[in-house]
């Protein structure tokens, strides 16, 4: 297809979908600022927006009933005996190798007053460790766990990392200055977010400038379309990880992969 033909079935495409606003000043840009926002608009699917939007802003819960939050919540306590039980069944589950952990890395200290990925701060600890580095400690102590409770001499917990693209370059050249923290550089798989079109109250592209629209990650919950087109669902696949805990950078506290929790998970059958 010609150039000329190409962004008239672009156009014609955004019009469609009533997003026509955002091709108005393709014809009067120069060349440059008009290739530049031609490239951006090819990738984005105006009908998938709309369609993201509608769903975003009249979701009705499945039986008609509107949210709430729950009355009551049991706590996971379980006697002694149990979680000695379920824990066990965790660090069993982890030395087999059917254990990952997924990292949600895909913010920016701003709010700390780090302009820098989150995972890289200093928390200010004697140690000076930064998040990532403390994070990456206690996987290599639970690996440690796992195969003494094993009786083997190693555990591989797959390190499933997501971050966006502000954060991606950074995040990978820090754990390559770092040796990846003592982790086998083959157990970390680095995935990015994508990024969607910012939109009005309306459900309208927002443009950053005349020739660029503006964009923004698209969220946690666009890390399963993350692990499905990066390939990491088929890495868990092909390396027989059956169940990933997930939990976010600035969780400093986090028990990562608790083998109290996956077993209980894993004996309860549960879609958690």
């Amino acid at each position: 297809m010609a150039d000329g033909a190409a962004v008239a079935a672009l156009i014609e495409k955004f019009e469609a979908a009533g997003q026509g606003h955002v091709t108005q000043q393709l014809a009067s840009l120069p060349s440059e600022q008009a290739q530049h926002l031609t490239a951006q608009l090819v990738k984005i699917d105006p009908a998938r927006i709309n369609t993201l939007f509608e769903r975003a802003t009249t979701y009705t819960p499945p039986d008609g009933g509107a949210l709430a939050p729950l009355s009551e919540m049991a706590p996971l306590a379980g006697t002694g005996e149990q979680r000695k039980q379920w824990r066990a069944r965790g660090l069993a589950e982890i030395a087999a190798g059917r254990v990952g952990t997924l990292l949600l890395a895909g913010g920016q200290g701003t709010r700390l007053g780090f302009d820098h990925p989150k995972g890289m701060y200093n928390l200010g600890l004697p140690g000076k460790r930064t998040l990532f580095q403390l994070q990456a400690q206690r996987l290599l102590k639970l690996q440690d766990l796992a195969a003494a409770a094993a009786g083997t001499t190693s555990a591989t917990i797959y390190w499933y990392v997501m971050t966006s693209p502000a954060t991606d370059d950074e995040t990978r050249a820090d754990f390559e200055a770092n040796a990846f923290y003592g982790l086998e550089r083959e157990q970390v798989f680095f995935f990015c977010q994508g990024m969607l079109p910012c939109v009005s109250d309306e459900g309208k592209i927002m443009m950053e400038s005349k020739y660029s629209v503006a964009m923004a990650p698209d969220g946690n919950g666009g890390l399963y379309e993350g692990l499905a087109v990066s390939g990491a669902l088929k890495h868990m696949e092909e390396h027989g990880v059956e169940y990933v805990p997930q939990y976010c950078v600035d969780n400093a506290l986090v028990k990562i992969a608790d083998p109290i929790f996956v077993g209980y998970c894993v004996e309860q059958n549960a879609e958690c």
